[in-house]
């Protein structure tokens, strides 16, 4: 296995024999629970016992035992590697669709399997590191642990400080003499009983990648300056595959990204908005945890907000109600579930008629600010804080069969006051709104409009926003100018989460590692098949989820809203 730590995650193909663990789903009563206990440390993980051996969470072979996932062709099996030639697994998903399960009885017949209630005990065979030695390489350097056996494994940085804990026993004195290299500048090695601990300090450039061997097995340790790729393609599930692939620019520049590509008219495929449902416009949370509670089996986050007051700064758009309102001239994608897809720059404008005066109003349940009047509904919440000082609040709710505005109030101070939203009305909060204010006189009724260029963001029911467009029917259209993007961002390099598609319209959910600019985003984009391309929320937002676990990144910032997947279970694979 080959995984590596500098912000993604990368593995190593190999070739060999091929063994099939495939079995037909029974239709008897399942045992399961959600703690695997290996040689005593337990880890939350979903496990299934059936007749034909236990099932566990695909995240818990990746995370948990060091298992490497391999490019698979087939949803109902999976091509792995753990110490050994490739084999495959049987696969199963639960219902709904939101984990993969890994048919994993060929290792455990000889872990001495236990159930006790929800957990699932496992002994491995005692395993000792029977030598450790550091070898330098022009690229860097390589740490090689020697092992009696296959043991579990796992990797995880704290800055620049890398752990390797390994599930087998080290003797007194190992590793003396491995000394420091070129990118390694401190090497501990703790050892207790079945577990040695390897704690590298690294140079901040460094990528650390493991690889497992077999014959006789082993734990090589390569610390790089610069990933080494490992593509690999998956069937995930019918309509949704998972790519890695590290793409190099003409410039040179090594890009590694990880893709969800989506056939939105796959039967029982869903692609919807995630946001934090229980407090409306207000909040986030890690994108694991707004999948969790939304339940969808793969995700990438979405537009930009505010991070300090956890508001939306764009579009988000629901079974055809915009809870939050589209800004300035921005990229969006709208879709609904027969597959008709639209990525363009949105211009929304909503007016009020009172008596015969128009009043343009500025934003919709954002937390963009800007002078004028705004309306903010219930979607935002039961209540409304003043973004800003000195902003009068304006009640609208239904009166002797109209809408009718209601009384003035001062808001105050920002943040101070709270202004209950009526359930069928809105409030209007006008900032430095000059004339348009005195329009707004008690007792008169109020009838709103709303409208988008291009009209078909009012036809599709679900969209979301981001900015800046970047493709158009295959064409470079990065204008940031154009949709309010201050320099320099357009100079700048991040790492990017993008929404695109392809030529024959399948989707695709991208995020790119490194620090590509904009330009460079394109040309990635364009290696990977994108046709038409919207940038999302980059840098420490851009986060990839499948299956329970997060593809891209070890650290997990919370962000406002997502795209996420919904799986109906399939009819021969589910439990």
């Amino acid at each position: 296995m080959n995984r590596s730590i500098n912000g993604s995650i990368h593995r190593t193909l190999a070739l060999g024999a091929l063994v099939v663990l495939v079995g037909p789903v029974a239709a008897v009563g399942v045992e399961q629970g959600d703690v695997v206990e290996l040689n005593g440390v337990t880890a939350k993980a979903q496990w299934w016992r059936r007749p034909e051996g236990f099932y566990i969470e695909e995240s818990w072979f990746e995370g948990v035992l060091g298992g490497e996932l391999l490019s698979s062709e087939r949803v109902e099996q999976q091509r792995v590697k753990w110490y050994s030639s490739p084999f495959f697994v049987g696969t199963r998903h639960d219902r709904p669709v939101r984990f993969r399960y890994f048919n994993l009885q060929p290792l455990l017949e000889s872990w001495a399997p236990t159930v006790r209630g929800k957990v699932l005990r496992l002994t491995t065979p005692a395993v000792a590191v029977t030598a450790l030695r550091r070898s330098p390489q022009p690229w860097g350097d390589r740490l090689a642990l020697d092992l009696s056996g296959p043991a579990p494994w796992q990797l995880s940085r704290e800055g620049n400080t890398v752990t390797l804990v390994v599930g087998a026993e080290g003797s007194a004195g190992l590793g003396e003499g491995a000394g420091i290299g070129k990118l390694v500048e401190t090497l501990a090695v703790q050892t207790r009983s079945r577990q040695t601990q390897l704690r590298l300090g690294v140079k901040p450039e460094a990528v650390v990648q493991v690889a497992t061997l077999a014959d006789p097995p082993r734990l090589i340790v390569d610390v790089r300056s610069e990933v080494v790729a490992n593509d690999r393609e998956i069937a995930w599930a019918e309509g949704l595959r998972y790519r890695e692939q590290t793409v190099t620019t003409g410039t040179g520049r090594a890009f590694p990204s990880q893709t969800l590509e989506i056939n939105l008219r796959q039967p029982g495929l869903k692609l919807r908005p995630l946001w934090n449902r229980t407090t409306g416009m207000v909040g986030t949370m890690t994108l694991p945890l707004l999948a969790d509670r939304n339940g969808v089996a793969a995700a990438l986050n979405g537009g930009f907000f505010n991070v300090n007051r956890q508001l939306p700064v764009g579009p988000v758009r629901f079974e055809g109600r915009w809870l939050a309102g589209p800004v300035l001239e921005r990229g969006a994608i709208a879709w609904n579930d027969e597959g008709q897809v639209a990525i363009e720059r949105l211009r929304y404008q909503e007016e009020i008629v009172v008596g015969e005066r128009v009043v343009p109003l500025a934003e919709l349940n954002s937390g963009y600010v800007r002078a004028g009047i705004a309306r903010y509904t219930r979607d935002w919440g039961t209540v409304y804080r003043p973004l800003t000082d000195n902003e009068t609040i304006v009640t609208v709710q239904p009166q002797n069969g109209a809408l009718r505005i209601g009384a003035r109030q001062a808001g105050g101070a920002a943040g101070t006051r709270a202004f209950a939203i009526p359930p069928n009305g809105y409030l209007l909060v006008a900032r430095n709104a000059g004339e348009a204010l005195a329009v707004l006189t008690e007792g008169a009724a109020v009838q709103g409009t709303a409208r988008t260029v291009p009209p078909v963001f009012s036809e599709l029911p679900y969209g979301l926003g981001g900015g800046p467009l970047l493709l158009k029917e295959g064409q470079t259209v990065l204008d940031t100018n154009r949709e309010g993007f201050r320099p320099p961002f357009d100079r700048q390099g991040a790492p990017r989460s993008v929404v695109a598609t392809t030529v024959n319209g399948t989707l695709l959910l991208t995020a790119i590692g490194g620090t590509p600019t904009l330009l460079e985003t394109i040309e990635v984009l364009r290696q990977l098949g994108a046709h038409n391309a919207l940038n999302l929320d980059g840098g420490g937002s851009s986060t990839l989820y499948l299956g329970g676990r997060v593809r891209n990144r070890r650290q997990l910032r919370p962000i406002h809203n997502a795209l996420g997947i919904v799986l109906a279970p399939p009819p021969l694979e589910s439990f």
